[in-house]
Protein backbone atom coordinates (compact mmCIF):
# COMPACT_ATOMS: atom_id res chain seq x y z
CA UNK A 1 0.00 0.00 0.00
CA UNK A 2 1.15 3.71 -0.77
CA UNK A 3 -0.18 6.78 0.37
CA UNK A 4 1.03 10.36 -0.26
CA UNK A 5 1.04 12.66 1.84
CA UNK A 6 1.91 16.38 -0.07
CA UNK A 7 2.61 19.00 2.87
CA UNK A 8 2.25 23.01 1.64
CA UNK A 9 5.68 24.52 2.69
CA UNK A 10 7.70 23.50 5.22
CA UNK A 11 6.21 21.88 8.20
CA UNK A 12 7.32 23.62 11.32
CA UNK A 13 4.35 22.46 13.93
CA UNK A 14 1.96 21.45 11.11
CA UNK A 15 -0.10 23.87 11.55
CA UNK A 16 0.27 25.61 7.97
CA UNK A 17 -2.27 23.92 5.43
CA UNK A 18 -2.16 21.00 4.24
CA UNK A 19 -2.96 18.92 0.95
CA UNK A 20 -3.71 15.36 1.00
CA UNK A 21 -4.18 13.01 -2.19
CA UNK A 22 -4.38 8.76 -1.78
CA UNK A 23 -2.88 6.53 -4.50
CA UNK A 24 -3.62 2.67 -3.15
CA UNK A 25 -2.07 0.40 -4.92
CA UNK A 26 -1.64 -3.38 -3.22
CA UNK A 27 1.93 -4.35 -1.45
CA UNK A 28 2.94 -6.60 -3.55
CA UNK A 29 3.85 -4.14 -6.41
CA UNK A 30 6.78 -1.59 -6.56
CA UNK A 31 6.50 1.28 -4.63
CA UNK A 32 6.14 4.86 -5.70
CA UNK A 33 8.99 6.15 -8.26
CA UNK A 34 11.99 8.17 -6.14
CA UNK A 35 12.49 11.36 -6.90
CA UNK A 36 9.80 13.32 -5.15
CA UNK A 37 9.64 16.76 -3.60
CA UNK A 38 10.90 17.62 0.16
CA UNK A 39 7.12 18.83 0.52
CA UNK A 40 5.64 14.52 -0.06
CA UNK A 41 5.38 11.92 1.78
CA UNK A 42 4.83 8.25 -0.14
CA UNK A 43 3.78 5.92 3.02
CA UNK A 44 4.54 2.95 1.38
CA UNK A 45 3.95 -0.29 3.96
CA UNK A 46 4.89 -4.04 3.49
CA UNK A 47 2.12 -5.68 4.55
CA UNK A 48 2.07 -9.22 5.90
CA UNK A 49 0.84 -12.29 4.68
CA UNK A 50 -1.93 -12.21 7.17
CA UNK A 51 -5.07 -9.43 6.88
CA UNK A 52 -5.89 -9.49 10.47
CA UNK A 53 -2.26 -8.47 12.55
CA UNK A 54 0.21 -6.28 11.49
CA UNK A 55 2.89 -8.65 13.51
CA UNK A 56 5.13 -8.75 10.26
CA UNK A 57 4.39 -5.29 8.36
CA UNK A 58 7.17 -2.81 8.22
CA UNK A 59 7.53 0.30 5.71
CA UNK A 60 9.27 0.09 2.59
CA UNK A 61 12.81 2.01 1.98
CA UNK A 62 10.97 4.45 0.00
CA UNK A 63 8.88 5.77 2.88
CA UNK A 64 12.00 5.59 4.85
CA UNK A 65 14.40 7.36 2.45
CA UNK A 66 11.87 10.17 2.30
CA UNK A 67 11.16 10.39 6.00
CA UNK A 68 15.48 10.54 6.32
CA UNK A 69 14.62 13.47 3.36
CA UNK A 70 12.63 15.61 5.42
CA UNK A 71 15.50 15.35 8.02
CA UNK A 72 15.25 13.19 10.51
CA UNK A 73 17.76 10.75 11.05
CA UNK A 74 17.98 6.95 10.44
CA UNK A 75 16.48 5.65 13.69
CA UNK A 76 14.09 8.07 13.87
CA UNK A 77 12.69 7.42 10.41
CA UNK A 78 12.72 3.80 11.08
CA UNK A 79 10.70 4.17 14.45
CA UNK A 80 7.89 6.60 12.78
CA UNK A 81 7.23 4.34 9.57
CA UNK A 82 6.76 1.14 11.97
CA UNK A 83 4.50 3.55 14.26
CA UNK A 84 2.62 4.44 10.95
CA UNK A 85 2.78 0.99 9.09
CA UNK A 86 1.95 -1.43 11.80
CA UNK A 87 -1.46 0.54 13.25
CA UNK A 88 -3.79 -1.69 13.05
CA UNK A 89 -6.12 0.76 11.86
CA UNK A 90 -3.88 2.10 9.17
CA UNK A 91 -4.35 -1.29 7.26
CA UNK A 92 -7.07 -0.48 4.04
CA UNK A 93 -7.53 3.00 5.38
CA UNK A 94 -4.89 5.52 4.03
CA UNK A 95 -6.62 8.64 5.89
CA UNK A 96 -5.38 6.89 8.94
CA UNK A 97 -2.17 6.09 7.74
CA UNK A 98 -2.12 10.09 6.31
CA UNK A 99 -3.78 11.76 9.80
CA UNK A 100 -0.72 8.79 11.78
CA UNK A 101 1.84 10.87 9.64
CA UNK A 102 0.60 14.05 9.94
CA UNK A 103 0.15 14.13 14.10
CA UNK A 104 4.03 12.31 14.20
CA UNK A 105 5.33 15.12 12.39
CA UNK A 106 3.69 17.60 14.11
CA UNK A 107 4.74 16.01 17.56
CA UNK A 108 8.02 15.28 17.01
CA UNK A 109 9.15 17.69 14.08
CA UNK A 110 13.06 16.53 12.98
CA UNK A 111 15.60 18.65 13.96
CA UNK A 112 17.33 20.20 11.15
Amino acid sequence: MRTKIMAAGLITGLAAATLFAADMTSAQTKPTQPGTTGNEFVISCYRGPWRDTVALDRPNAVFLDELMEYGYTPTQAISIGKRVCRDEYGVRNPEHLKATLAKLIKEQPPRR
